[in-house]
């Protein structure tokens, strides 16, 4: 137990752990659809992962799309890196920014889950198609954050290199 929570960066625990445990929290009511086990390390690992995948979602999807409407608008990326090594504070408001960010995208999540469960029980939903759409679902969702995470890399790897 020591090693994995050792393993859990501040990030991580930020930026996957809190929204994991939010959404297992609102989840909870239902028990159809999550249970809340006495086995800490599966607690742990699925609230992880469900923060995971809502971090992924988060990046891939809500920012651009707030983005796009002109909700919000970032600075160039080389900007942010040069600026970091000035400003200290920077990163620690970044992190925030993220945490604000994830815990949006799982209130989102949180709602069409409610939704879904609501037309799951009006209307017969094969339960089948419903774990081959969400396996279809994250394996797009993960190519795309490969995608996204080695351009990041690649970039700072320019950035790194101009100076």
């Amino acid at each position: 137990m020591d090693e994995l929570i050792k393993h859990i960066d501040k990030y991580n625990f930020i930026n996957y752990l809190i929204p994991g445990f939010v959404f297992a929290y609102f989840q909870s009511f239902d028990s159809q659809t999550f249970t809340i086990e006495t086995n800490f390390i599966n607690l742990i690992l699925k609230c992880y992962f469900i923060g995971l995948v809502n971090s992924r979602i988060a990046s891939l999807i809500i920012q651009p799309l707030l983005t796009k409407f002109k909700i919000i608008k970032f600075e160039e990326y080389h900007d942010f890196i040069n600026a970091s090594k000035i400003d200290d504070k920077i990163n620690i408001l970044s992190e925030q920014n993220s945490m604000f960010r994830n815990l949006l995208t799982i209130f989102i999540i949180i709602s069409i889950v409610k939704l879904y469960i609501l037309l799951y029980r009006s209307f017969y939903i094969v339960e089948e198609y419903t774990q081959w759409a969400l396996v279809i679902t994250l394996l797009i969702l993960f190519a795309f954050s490969y995608i996204k995470q080695t351009e990041i890399i690649k970039n700072r790897i320019k950035n790194a290199l101009q100076k």
